[in-house]
């Protein structure tokens, strides 16, 4: 019983001190910024890690949502504001932003402005409804 208490605690601390080198090879190999981080990813100029600043659809394929959009120029938005006019247009009761969202695969952060654009340009309209309850139609003005 003896020789194999010895036995194990011999397993143990091999054990042991392969985990600690590998730390202190992996502590050694890193950047003080990493070490002061926690990150494992590298840092881009601002500070945040690169999955952080990338689009929407990368972010939610690893699970996590971006920090930021990326910045749309006015005919990007009028260009997605023509999309959702055109699927207004096959659905004449209307349609709440939250179901437009999910059929365009739009982020529910950039909504709000396709929406607002879309209403002061005559694009879209509200058919009934306040605040979540709104429901949007196609307006009587076109693109130009």
């Amino acid at each position: 019983m003896s020789q194999l208490k010895d036995t194990l605690h011999e397993q143990a601390t091999a054990f042991v001190d392969a985990v600690l080198d590998s730390i202190l090879a992996s502590i050694r190999s890193a950047s003080l910024e990493d070490l002061i981080s926690g990150r494992d990813q590298p840092r881009t100029k601002r500070g945040s890690t690169q999955s952080e600043t990338t689009g929407t659809s990368e972010a939610k394929a690893n699970g996590r949502l971006a920090r930021r959009l990326a910045r749309r120029s006015k005919d990007e938005i009028l260009a997605k504001v023509s999309d959702v006019a055109a699927l207004l247009k096959k659905h004449k009761d209307g349609l709440r932003s939250e179901q437009v969202q999910k059929e365009l695969g739009l982020d529910k952060r950039e909504t709000p402005r396709i929406f607002r654009e879309g209403l002061a340009a005559g694009m879209l309209k509200v058919l009934r409804g306040k605040k979540r309850a709104t429901f949007y139609g196609v307006g009587k003005a076109k693109r130009s």
